[in-house]
């Protein structure tokens, strides 16, 4: 089934769940910049890269909630 086919109150409810672990892995992460993790350290690189997944995914879920003016 493609996104599509989510009903904007699924699309809500997905945006809903990332957001919350976007925030904890955004924590995380600005904690270990905090404590000088070096970017090649493979735990902050996974984390950094996990971030940047469920922020794309984010958007994709908020996009999927727009049924207008989003300029797909």
């Amino acid at each position: 089934m493609p996104s599509s086919m989510l009903t904007t109150e699924q699309a809500t409810k997905l945006r809903a769940i990332v957001s919350r672990d976007l925030r904890f892995l955004n924590r995380l992460c600005d904690r270990m910049q905090r404590l000088q993790f070096p970017p090649a350290d493979p735990l902050y690189a996974a984390a950094t890269k996990a971030r940047n997944f469920l922020q794309e995914l984010h958007v994709e879920a908020h996009y999927a909630a727009c049924k207008s003016g989003v300029g797909r």
